[in-house]
C-alpha cells in the first residue's frame, strides 16, 4: 500500500482475493481454472485504480487490471509460460509514475499500460 502497511491477500479456490486486514473480497474474472499465485501492485493511495494484479493459472503469468464497473479483476493478456525465464518474460514491464506496473506485450504491437482501456 502506498501508505507502507502490509495487508496480506489470501487467494481463494472459487477465484477470489480476500484483503485478511479489511475482509473485502475481490473476483478474479475469466478465471474457471483457478490460479495458483497472485501478486498486487497497488495504485496511488490504497486504490484499485492503475493497479496491476500479475496471477499464475495453468502454468501461465497473466496480467490483470481492476474493473469497477464489473467489481473485478479483467484479464489484459498472458505474458508468457512458467517455464520461460522470468527476466526474458518481464522484459517491457517497469512501474510508472502512478506506481502501476506495465508491461508491453511479447512479439510486437506494443502494449497498453495497467491504467489504460476502460
Amino acid at each position: 500500500s502506498a501508505g507502507g502497511v502490509c495487508q496480506p491477500l489470501v487467494l481463494l479456490s472459487d477465484s477470489r482475493l480476500v484483503n485478511c486486514a479489511t475482509g473485502v473480497h475481490q473476483r478474479l474474472l475469466q478465471n474457471r481454472e483457478g490460479a495458483q499465485k497472485v501478486s498486487l501492485l497497488q495504485g496511488p493511495m490504497d486504490t484499485l485504480e492503475n493497479s496491476s494484479l500479475m496471477l499464475l493459472r495453468e502454468g501461465r503469468f497473466v496480467q490483470s487490471e481492476w474493473s469497477d464497473s464489473r467489481k473485478g479483476w479483467v484479464p489484459m493478456w498472458e505474458l508468457g509460460e512458467f517455464r520461460t525465464q522470468v527476466s526474458e518474460m518481464l522484459k517491457g514491464c517497469s512501474a510508472g509514475p502512478s506506481g502501476a506496473l506495465s508491461c508491453s506485450r511479447r512479439g510486437g504491437g506494443g502494449g497498453s499500460g495497467a491504467g489504460s482501456g476502460g
